[in-house]
């Protein structure tokens, strides 16, 4: 998808963006029984299978950057905190050991947080990419879903960031596990894991793992976007039509 949206450009390379939630984590007792992988073990697995990816990634287009922020789900700690946020994750962990592998190679480039947001200036745009746990709005499970939510929490973000000095062109997130686009060019990422039981219990809109892909350019901002399927959709099984409706006896 890269290589024929950027035919007609001069591509300097590849923006890497890692949103947080590497991990399922043991944020919640049942998480702890049923994740497949204790949460080292997941560590351990993320930063082979990232290594592959980024190794892929600089393959074909030369240079990359990775930015990396925390999610909730890889924190360490029992409740969520304010103080050493991104120190106490597991996400963190995982960025540095990657820049680590790394290290040495002048074509990999790292801006890995030690708060919850991140800062990346790219041609001339200023873009900020947060977890979306900590955009200062919650809730999002009314018949509009977690659209609204995410639109407050940008506005709010938008106008603090504005208020430090420092106003950001694109803002950048995820974990509502839902693919949006609630702004000219804000994005709301998908999920990796898809639709799951948490999903379920919400009576949340079935959703395949979905991540968004979007061309950069130095004139237009965000030319080009794209939410990518990572599997095929699963056809929804219909019930057969009865031939004639049934004899109905006293």
């Amino acid at each position: 998808i890269g290589r024929r949206w950027s035919s007609d450009c001069d591509n300097v390379g590849f923006l890497y963006l890692r949103g947080g939630d590497t991990t399922s984590g043991d944020i919640h007792e049942e998480l702890r029984i049923t994740n497949e992988l204790t949460a080292h073990e997941q560590v351990r697995v993320a930063v082979e299978e990232e290594c592959a990816g980024i190794e892929k990634l600089v393959d074909a287009y030369g240079r990359v950057h990775v930015a990396s922020v925390p999610g909730n789900h890889g924190r360490t700690t029992l409740k969520p905190t304010q103080k050493l946020y991104a120190g106490t994750n597991y996400d963190t962990m995982i960025a540095k050991m990657l820049e680590d592998r790394f290290r040495g190679d002048q074509r990999v480039t790292w801006q890995t947080s030690a708060s919850g947001d991140v800062v990346v200036p790219v041609l001339g745009w200023q873009i900020m990419l947060t977890h979306g746990d900590r955009i200062g709005s919650r809730g999002g499970q009314g018949f509009i879903g977690p659209v609204a939510t995410i639109v407050r929490g940008l506005k709010k973000l938008r106008d603090q960031q504005s208020e430090m000095g420092r106003p950001v062109d694109i803002v950048l997130h995820g974990h509502f596990h839902t693919t949006a686009n609630p702004g000219r060019d804000d994005l709301a990422n998908g999920a990796v894991v898809g639709y799951n039981e948490y999903a379920h219990g919400l009576r949340a809109r079935p959703e395949v793992p979905m991540q968004w892909m979007f061309l950069l350019h130095e004139r237009w901002g965000m030319r080009e976007r794209c939410p990518v399927k990572l599997e095929d959709p699963t056809p929804v099984p219909r019930p057969k039509a009865p031939r004639a409706f049934p004899t109905l006896s006293k």
